[in-house]
């Protein structure tokens, strides 16, 4: 596994964490002073330039509300502590490049609509400047240049994001992230992010033309929607408590993976031999599967938590009260699903299991679940509006911000608590289905072992009368282990590792 700590001093860290608060700083202010420009442009006539200082504005929020989001993720990551929780914050260095250059400029006919083919390009033919013109193909070409690099990687986009039906997969996906490769992604994208703030920054005053539009801007503009004050009130015992729920999970994560690749391995081996020994762990795995993606959910709404509740700015705070809606809404349509023809943890797995082990009392206990999961599902499509300005920058910027100011942190906690209480009954339901599954289990092995052993003994008779040969003494001694238990027990020590 790749260890993603300690690449970097404890000074270096330091200096970072902090340039990265300050970077926050200023462009939050940035950010709420263009965002109130924005707005006041709507209160005005529009003329040639507001057509030239609209675009430009959007372009120069864009920009600052990305500097924000990576600022962010880079503090939460310094201040991890648990390699599973600094594991839940790399995986966003790649979604936040992603999306951001997929707002930026795009792939294929969406470069059509994309913020520099509509904000940037136009200017061209308002403002005949030599040195723009050429300014503005020089760094076309960057942005260009950075997507045919294929710094991104969707797939782990995808999996960071959407969650998928396979937890190993998520698992791998997770464990194989590092800091050394995930600075080295960042580095490849701050470059053309700085040359984008250079390129704004050097013909601003040449967009304001002689601030015409900021003299007609109106002086009542409410700034209150984007001013808050700085806090930092947190728990000692809630983050306390955070740090031993994600220890607690990933070591029963790591356990689990352990087993289902176990037993895959013994199904992969086996399978041609003898399949109706395979029964049991066949029905066991894609419980194990539920379990472990449960896990997976609880360590991301701790690390979420946890982020929110040691940053020190309110915008780096919302940021994290964002995730968290993200992760009940994608995480509950991966476990039950928003249709009911979805392919969910719920559909492919435990219903799957159930019809095959027929108990009475376990589907009347998924009855009951079904039914309020079935409640649940209106209030979680509800969030849905809130979930795609969390994860897409499509909407804009605008749009997105004033969602992120106006969260609540109590309203987005009681989404995890009640979350937490729905996958817990479905983590208990699944308990109840490795019970009746072990104790089917049992019944065919004692089923099995009486006869066995009556066949041992039989043999056992025939040897006691039967004339000596070499090694009579060690099959007889093998056989009574047969008889006694001892014979598992130790092919079942051997393969534990024990």
């Amino acid at each position: 596994m790749n260890d993603p700590t300690n690449i970097a001093s404890p000074e270096k860290r330091e200096e970072v964490y902090n340039a990265c608060g300050f970077s926050i700083q200023q462009s939050t202010s940035l950010l709420e002073e263009l965002l109130a420009n924005k707005k006041a442009l709507k209160r005005v006539p529009i003329t040639k330039e507001e057509d030239i200082l609209n675009p430009v504005v959007d372009f120069c929020i864009f920009l600052n509300y990305v500097m924000i989001e990576i600022s962010s993720i880079v503090r939460a990551y310094v201040r991890a502590e648990i390699l599973a929780e600094k594991q839940y914050h790399l995986k966003f260095v790649n979604w936040i490049i992603l999306e951001s250059y997929k707002y930026l400029y795009g792939y294929g006919k969406s470069v059509n609509t994309s913020l520099w083919e509509k904000n940037i390009e136009p200017l061209l033919s308002f403002i005949k400047d030599p040195q723009l013109i050429a300014d503005f193909e020089a760094i076309k070409t960057q942005i260009i240049k950075f997507r045919d690099s294929n710094i991104t990687n969707k797939d782990f986009r995808d999996i960071s994001i959407h969650y998928d039906l396979d937890p190993l997969l998520i698992y791998e996906m997770l464990t194989g992230l590092n800091e050394e490769d995930e600075t080295q992604r960042a580095l490849a994208f701050l470059p053309l992010l700085f040359e984008l703030f250079s390129f704004t920054n050097k013909y601003f005053h040449l967009f304001l033309r002689d601030n015409i539009v900021n003299k007609r801007f109106p002086q009542d503009v409410p700034l209150d929607l984007y001013t808050r004050t700085s806090t930092n009130n947190f728990s000692t015992d809630k983050v306390s408590e955070l740090n031993e729920l994600i220890n607690q999970n990933k070591k029963n994560l790591d356990r689990l993976v352990r087993q289902q690749k176990w037993m895959q391995k013994l199904v992969v081996e086996e399978q041609e031999k003898d399949k109706a020994s395979l029964e049991t762990i066949l029905l066991t795995l894609p419980i194990l599967k539920v379990h472990s993606f449960i896990d997976i959910l609880i360590i991301d709404l701790a690390s979420a938590k946890r982020a929110f509740f040691l940053a020190e700015y309110p915008i780096e705070k919302n940021v994290f009260l964002k995730r968290i809606n993200a992760i009940i809404y994608e995480g509950f349509k991966k476990l039950y699903g928003l249709n009911n023809n979805d392919n969910t943890y719920w559909n492919s797995y435990i219903l799957q299991v159930e019809n095959k082990i027929k108990s009475n009392a376990s589907e009347n206990l998924s009855n009951q679940l079904n039914l309020k999961l079935n409640m649940l599902r209106p209030t979680i499509k509800d969030l849905g509006k809130q979930r795609h300005l969390s994860i897409h920058l499509d909407e804009g910027v605008e749009e997105i911000y004033e969602m992120l100011v106006n969260l609540k942190p109590e309203a987005e906690f009681q989404k995890q608590e009640d979350f937490f209480k729905t996958i817990m009954q479905m983590l208990i339901q699944s308990i109840e289905i490795l019970k009746f599954i072990e104790k089917q289990s049992e019944e065919k092995s004692k089923k099995s072992r009486f006869v066995t052993i009556q066949k041992a003994k039989n043999i056992l008779e025939l040897l006691a009368n039967s004339p000596d040969f070499p090694g009579k003494e060690k099959t007889i001694k093998l056989i009574q282990q047969i008889i006694s238990g001892e014979f598992y027990d130790n092919i079942m020590n051997n393969k534990s590792g024990k």
